[in-house]
């Protein structure tokens, strides 16, 4: 198996039906938890505002779990965004 895979474009491909290294996982909803919160020093609601505390909740579930998709947690249009749809 390839190691260096970007799952990014993993992902992407995927999704536009191309060949993939591995099958992606992702978890679209927010992954934000109250334990991963607690453990990365960061709280709701100042986490919805402060852009430090946002990210570090976003990646905490790829930091931690090992998910492999990071979830900006209070904005479920950003990752549609991040992809090109208006």
């Amino acid at each position: 198996m390839n190691m260096d895979i970007n799952l990014k474009d993993n992902l992407i491909n995927a999704l536009t039906n191309k060949d993939t290294d591995i099958t992606p996982v992702g978890s679209f909803p927010a992954t934000c938890m109250t334990e991963l919160m607690v453990k990365d020093g960061t709280s709701w609601p100042k986490g919805h505002r402060d852009a430090e505390q946002m990210a570090k909740i976003a990646s905490s579930a790829y930091r931690y779990v090992g998910l492999e998709s990071m979830v900006l947690p209070f904005d479920l249009c950003f990752e549609a965004e991040a992809m090109g749809c208006e």
